[in-house]
Parts: C-alpha cells; sequence; structure tokens
C-alpha cells in the first residue's frame, strides 16, 4: 500500500476515514508526528486478513469490523469486533500478522490455522 494514496483517499474525503478504520485506529494514527504510514499499514493489514479468509472485497466484513492493534510488547494483532464474526471465524484458531513500513510504503501479512 502506498501511503501516499492513503493520504490522498483521506485529505480528499475526511469522512473516508471512518469508513476505512475504527475510532481507536484513528485515535492511534492521528496521535503519530506521521499518521499516513500507520494508516497505511493497517489499511493493508485489514485487505491481507480479508483475502486470507477468501471473503476479499464480497462484503461479508466491512472495514471498520475489523481492528488493528498492538499487544503490550507492541507486536500487532487483528481482532474482529464482537458481533461481526461469521461461521468461517469459527474454524480459525490463530491468525499471526505482521507489518511493516516507512515512508513510502506498507505491507502486511495474515498467516492463519485452522
Amino acid at each position: 500500500m502506498e501511503v501516499e494514496r492513503i493520504r490522498d483517499i483521506c485529505a480528499k474525503r475526511r469522512s473516508r476515514l471512518k469508513k476505512l478504520f475504527t475510532a481507536k485506529e484513528i485515535r492511534y494514527c492521528l496521535s503519530k508526528k506521521t499518521p499516513y504510514p500507520h494508516f497505511a499499514s493497517r489499511f493493508a493489514a485489514k485487505e491481507a486478513f480479508l483475502k486470507a479468509v477468501s471473503s476479499g472485497w464480497q462484503g461479508t466484513l466491512n472495514w471498520t469490523d475489523m481492528e488493528v492493534s498492538k499487544d503490550k510488547f507492541g507486536k500487532p494483532y487483528i481482532n474482529v469486533l464482537p458481533g461481526k464474526k461469521l461461521a468461517f471465524m469459527k474454524k480459525i484458531k490463530h491468525v499471526s500478522l505482521t507489518i511493516s513500513q516507512d515512508k513510502n510504503y506498507a505491507v502486511a501479512m495474515v498467516a492463519i490455522r485452522g
């Protein structure tokens, strides 16, 4: 995910942030000196998760049904919010997430164990 692309999307339509990210994610990213690499990494993580669970862009989950956070050690994880867990989620035992970013790009990889 290009950081510039996320910056353009969000700058043109500020309301777009609320369609792509949860309130907690928005607060976290905006607390950073340069928020857009953080937004881009969360977008990349959500996109990777959707592709990994094979739901893709079919509308099974909305962007704000998922939240990217960090544990107490700083390791990222993705959580499907309560009430949004679907039948396919019951088959998933573990989700691993890794994110990498710099000022221009953010990438994420999700591995799922069923």
